[in-house]
């Protein structure tokens, strides 16, 4: 077992067969409260795994605008994606909703990166 503890003194125990070498945290900067965490292969592996973490990570940080789907190939994805992108104010077509969703969750993103920090140490 592999233990990581965090700068606010919390504990993460990896208990798999992989080689980790790296850790990660989100940690709420108003209360100390590690939201998530993990461990990973490497340190950049584990920032990156963090940053994707956050659409999963729940906060009480005032963030209510959701992630939203990357539009996939089929018809019916790209409608359901296109629903939802309307519902943050999407007026476009099809064709530009990629990168209207793109936009929209970096700023989701950097609103939730407002309120929490990420934490990678080296074990």
């Amino acid at each position: 077992m592999t233990k990581a503890t965090f700068s606010n003194g919390f504990t993460d125990t990896y208990k798999g067969h992989r080689d980790v070498k790296a850790a990660w945290a989100i940690i709420l900067k108003s209360t100390g409260e590690t939201l998530n965490s993990g461990h990973s292969l490497d340190a950049q592996k584990a920032d990156k795994t963090a940053r994707n973490n956050l659409r999963y990570t729940k906060t009480d940080c005032g963030i209510v605008t959701p992630f939203l789907s990357i539009p996939g190939k089929t018809v019916s994805h790209i409608e359901y994606v296109l629903k939802e992108a309307r519902a943050q104010g999407y007026t476009g077509k099809a064709h530009g909703l990629r990168a209207f969703v793109m936009a929209h969750n970096a700023k989701v993103t950097d609103a939730i990166l407002r309120e929490v920090r990420i934490e990678v140490i080296n074990l």
